[in-house]
């Protein structure tokens, strides 16, 4: 398998699972 990841075409990040809701990233406060 190729070294880089995977761009699904529905140009969803890879580093959501498939079948997982999309995680808000951490907002940094202060």
């Amino acid at each position: 398998m190729p070294d880089k990841p995977i761009t699904p075409p529905d140009g969803l990040p890879t580093r959501i699972p498939p079948g997982q809701p999309p995680q808000p990233e951490p907002q940094l406060n202060g």
